[in-house]
């Protein structure tokens, strides 16, 4: 079977991409994901055996539904379902179209708020969380709080964000490698890995840094991602002398854990927040928002909320108690690998859904 995959910005590292690619891999040969990708200038080629189809960018609005329609006239013999993944509902005219060329349709779910966008989006966003009430689709999310604010009142199939346990788990020949290829082997080390935008809030995450090290001599920082904030977010740590070691986007995330002590994640808001999963994968002690990011992140006893109402004191204080702190990283995959957010219990739930739509 193969299936229309809507929803990625290419071979990216953004939370949808890792989720999709990640399930993509750990699925069984009866299902091929061909992946529509909107151009960006340049032409991307997705992993796996199914095609790439490039398609216009959303910012040229009938070029792009003229294209998507395309599309779909053109696969209607090669796939028979679409999967789309998204951060809101405020573009459902692809599924819309998608239903009404008789193709079976799958949206998941992968956020739980907008902020930092217009009136106009969170209307639109609205209108079409009351248009996909009348479609015949199959609805998946992330956590409960995502299928309330994609869905409504309409019920949806929990989907675990899950990861590849052995890749996460705790490596301390990696961290010694690391950490001294760093020059932070003698530090205390505060870390993110993410986007670098509002979403994930980097600039109170500099705050927070900032409070760190004045209570911690042995502070090291280090970022991981890139996005619309850095040049503001390298600024802002710069005009507090921070120095803090900005890696950009990474192929290796997990070497990157192994290195770090404390996992900080303020986001405003999050659909799951699977670097969180990761992280405790690897025995990371985190600190991410309370009330904002879903609780069914938690998997384990490392993870602590802390309200993004505090000041960065707060935070800053809560992660140093942590790092006076000594743990066993090593037996955390265990908690996790036996769960569903282990992609190798979760990628044939998934791909249940795909197939008996």
């Amino acid at each position: 079977m193969r299936v229309l995959v809507h929803g990625l910005a290419g071979y990216a590292k953004g939370g949808i991409e890792t989720f999709v690619l990640g399930m993509a891999e750990y699925m069984s040969d009866k299902i091929i994901f061909d992946y529509v990708i909107e151009r960006d200038g340049t032409n991307v080629r997705m992993p796996g055996s199914g095609d790439t189809i490039m398609i216009e960018p959303k910012r040229h609005i009938f070029a792009n539904l003229k294209s998507w329609s395309k599309v779909l006239e053109e696969r209607k013999t090669i796939d028979s379902a679409v999967y789309f993944n998204w951060y809101s509902m405020a573009w459902l005219f692809p599924a819309m179209m998608a239903r009404a060329k008789g193709y079976r349709v799958i949206i998941h779910a992968h956020n739980n708020n907008l902020h930092n966008c217009g009136f106009l989006q969170k209307t639109i966003h609205a209108v079409g969380r009351q248009l996909q009430k009348c479609l015949r689709i199959t609805r998946l999310t992330n956590s409960d709080l995502s299928a309330k604010f994609f869905f409504g009142n309409k019920s949806a199939e929990m989907i675990y964000n899950a990861i590849d346990t052995e890749k996460f788990a705790y490596d301390d020949d990696v961290r010694k490698r690391l950490r001294k290829k760093l020059n932070i082997e003698k530090n205390n080390v505060y870390g993110f890995v993410g986007r670098i935008a509002f979403q994930k809030n980097p600039l109170f995450l500099m705050d927070i840094f900032k409070e760190i090290n004045t209570i911690d001599n042995d502070a090291a920082f280090l970022v991981c991602g890139d996005g619309d904030l850095m040049e503001e977010t390298e600024k802002k740590a710069g005009e507090y002398g921070l120095n803090v070691i900005f890696c950009g986007s990474v192929s290796n995330v997990q070497d990157y854990y192994q290195a770090m002590d404390v996992f900080l994640l303020p986001s405003h808001f999050e659909g799951l927040g699977i670097v969180l999963i990761e992280a405790q994968c690897c025995g990371l002690p985190c600190i991410a928002s309370a009330s904002v990011i879903p609780k069914d992140v938690k998997v384990t006893d490392l993870l602590k909320f802390v309200s993004l109402d505090n000041p960065a004191i707060v935070w800053a204080k809560e992660a140093y108690d942590i790092v006076k702190q000594e743990s066993d990283r090593e037996i955390y995959r265990s908690e996790i690998e036996g769960s569903r957010f282990n992609i190798s219990i979760e990628a044939p739930v998934l791909e249940k859904y795909l197939i008996n739509v």
